[in-house]
């Protein structure tokens, strides 16, 4: 019940996080027909992933409440992967072939040197 609490409350701070930055996305780039904050989003969400996971000491007996709450619950309610399919497949059923190949690349290339960096951070840092 206890993990269920921590997963709880980092879901709702991650939805809240995701939400606000979209939000701020949209506001910032108010014409934008490439999905910038989901795309955000999913950049930084993934680089704070490889940061907890590589720094996260996982013998240490706190290591599954910050497991719970950062990567499944805040990570999980924060990340838009289901978000970033849904805009990719509207722009190929709106015949926006190029904009949504190029949002595929895009994230997966950015998302994916994310975790990379993340980790990279987290052992410079002696974590």
């Amino acid at each position: 019940m206890r993990e269920l609490l921590f997963v709880g409350c980092g879901g709702f701070a991650g939805a809240v996080s995701r939400w606000l930055l979209t939000r701020l996305a949209s506001v910032t780039i108010p014409d934008a027909t490439f999905p910038v904050g989901t795309l955000l989003v999913n950049a930084i969400g993934c680089f704070a992933i490889g940061l907890v996971v590589e720094a996260t000491d996982l013998s240490s007996p706190n290591a599954s409440h910050v497991d719970h709450a950062i990567v499944i619950g805040f990570l999980g309610g924060f990340t838009t992967f289901s978000a970033f399919t849904h805009e990719t497949v509207d722009h190929f059923a709106n015949g926006n072939t190029t904009v949504a190949v190029l949002n595929v690349v895009v994230s997966l290339a950015l998302c994916g040197a994310g975790v990379v960096l993340g980790r990279k951070l987290a052992c410079m840092i002696g974590a």
